[in-house]
C-alpha cells in the first residue's frame, strides 16, 4: 500500500509539472494502465458478486426489440472517451477463427433472444470502422439501432465468461 501511495503522489507531481495537454494526457494514460493492473483482481471479484450477477441477469432480460427500435444516439464530442478499445477487441474477435460463433453460442439458451440473436458482429464492426475513419472524434455513434443488439449480446457473453 505504501508503494501505491508513493506511485500516486509521483503521478500527481509529474502531472502538475507538465506544460502541455499532450504531456499530461500521456502521463494520465500511463497512470490509468497502472491503476488497472493494480486493481484488476478486486474488479474481477466485484463482477462475480451476486449483485453484479443480478445486474447481468437484468441486462439479459431486456427484450432485443427495444434495442433494435432505438435510433442512433449522437456521440458527445466533448467527451474524451472513445470506442478505440472496443474496436480493437471486436477486431481481434473477427480475426480469431470461431471466436464470434463461440461467444454468440453462449447466449443461445436465452429464450427471449431467440428471434433477434445475431449470428455475427458485422454491424457493430462496421459502425466501429465508421467511427475510426474520423479518429473516433465525430458525432457518429457506433451504438445505433443495427449495432445495439450485437453490442448488448457481446456485453452479456463477456459477463457470462466470468
Amino acid at each position: 500500500m505504501e508503494n501505491h501511495i508513493a506511485t500516486t503522489i509521483n503521478f500527481i507531481n509529474s502531472y502538475r509539472q507538465k506544460r502541455t495537454e499532450y504531456e499530461r494526457g500521456s502521463d494520465f494514460w500511463r497512470f490509468s494502465v497502472y491503476v488497472s493492473l493494480a486493481t484488476w483482481l478486486k474488479m474481477f471479484r466485484r463482477l462475480k458478486t451476486w449483485t453484479s450477477r443480478g445486474f447481468i441477469h437484468a441486462l439479459a432480460s431486456v427484450p432485443l426489440q427495444q434495442l433494435e427500435s432505438r435510433g442512433a444516439a449522437p456521440r458527445n464530442t466533448s467527451s474524451r472517451h472513445s470506442n478505440r478499445s472496443l474496436h480493437f477487441e471486436v477486431s481481434k474477435l473477427h480475426q480469431t477463427e470461431g471466436a464470434v460463433k463461440y461467444l454468440i453460442g453462449l447466449i443461445s439458451p436465452i429464450a427471449s433472444f431467440a428471434q433477434l440473436r445475431p449470428s455475427n458482429l458485422d454491424e457493430l464492426m462496421k459502425a466501429l470502422e465508421e467511427e475510426k475513419k474520423s479518429d473516433y472524434s465525430s458525432t457518429h455513434s457506433a451504438y445505433n439501432g443495427k449495432s445495439a443488439i450485437q453490442f448488448h449480446c457481446l456485453l452479456i457473453t463477456y459477463s457470462l465468461l466470468l
